[in-house]
């Protein structure tokens, strides 16, 4: 196989992705899970608590890495009556990603 023909990332473009934490729960943390399959998106609605705050400061660093833990006070599906799941995903990225004016 070419070089041409195979889709490799460079590490420059790592950086740009935007990678999300990964959750796992029990039925007893959250019982909506008897209802979804392996591959299925759904939409969550979870209440946390932050319970930790760091910078991450680098010497010559311009833009410092902020990182905060979340204690999860309650999960369960989010209503999708009225709005398509992707317009919510977008407004929820856009609340966790505001764009720096």
């Amino acid at each position: 196989m070419k070089n041409s023909e195979m889709a490799i990332e460079s590490p420059g473009n790592m950086k740009d992705k935007k990678y999300y934490p990964h959750l796992d729960m029990d039925s007893n943390q959250f019982p909506d899970i008897a209802k979804l399959k392996v591959g299925q998106k759904c939409m969550l609605m979870i209440e946390v608590k932050p319970t930790r705050y760091s910078i991450n400061e680098k010497e010559g660093d311009k833009n410092p890495k902020s990182s905060m833990c979340f204690e999860v006070m309650r999960v369960g599906m989010a209503d999708e009556q009225n709005e398509s799941s992707e317009k919510k995903v977008d407004k929820m990225v856009e609340k966790m990603y505001p764009e720096k004016k």
